[in-house]
């Protein structure tokens, strides 16, 4: 793994610093995706680490790598962003999670087993199944913020809760700009999953979750 992981940082490093060649761009991209999807899973925190050891005054090698995995163009513009809302399609980032979609189908009610173990209860919208018990474990932080940027610890009370859109976003700095969160040192390992929509209030949020791994039941 740690050769893999030595290769996305060359090769991100080479887009960032212009040593590609022009008829070499797509290939470098393609690589960089799939030797992601080989790591991150088990490895994310490794991944990331050694990006940000690339970092200096005027480059965020992290976020060159998700640019990277996003837009298969040449020499990805970065200079002059302030953050990236999470509900930006972020289903570029080739992990587990999302290979799964919940559009439109409906968080009934959320089960907190205890403070390490978040629980949803889904109603799917899907031909296959109808409903979805979706468990994440080793859960450094969760919380509900809403529009206005109010930050709801208790994940019990959220009924109804239609979802717009959902995927994992990499746990990178850019992309925890728009979040309130208090203590950082509980999150710093962990993935971080989101579910964006609406209660049956017609109030618009997301759920986010920071947590080690994750698993889902059908029925």
């Amino acid at each position: 793994m740690k050769y893999k992981i030595n290769t996305i940082t060359k090769l991100v490093y080479n887009v960032a610093n212009y040593l590609v060649e022009e008829k070499d761009y797509t290939s470098t991209y393609n690589k960089i995706r799939l030797l992601t999807k080989e790591v991150w899973n088990i490895h994310h925190n490794e991944l990331l680490n050694e990006l940000r050891k690339l970092d200096n005054s005027t480059a965020d090698y992290q976020l060159f790598w998700l640019e990277c995995l996003s837009w298969p163009s040449k020499s990805p513009y970065l200079k002059g962003l302030d953050g990236m809302p999470l509900f930006f399609p972020y289903s570029s980032l080739p992990s587990d999670f999302n290979g799964f979609s919940f559009h439109d189908s409906t968080i009934d009610s959320i089960s907190v087993n205890d403070p390490r173990e978040v629980v949803l209860h889904i109603k799917l919208d899907s031909w296959d199944y109808q409903k979805a018990e979706l468990t994440f474990y080793n859960v450094g932080s969760c919380f509900y913020q809403t529009e206005e940027g109010t930050i709801i610890e208790n994940l019990v009370h959220i009924q109804d809760f239609c979802i717009l859109s959902d995927g994992e976003v990499p746990n990178i700095s850019f992309a925890l700009k728009h979040l309130k969160i208090s203590q950082v040192g509980t999150i710093t390992d962990k993935r971080l999953f989101y579910f964006s929509g609406s209660e049956s209030s017609n109030t618009y949020g997301s759920i986010y979750i920071f947590a080690e791994n994750w698993n889902i039941e059908t029925m």
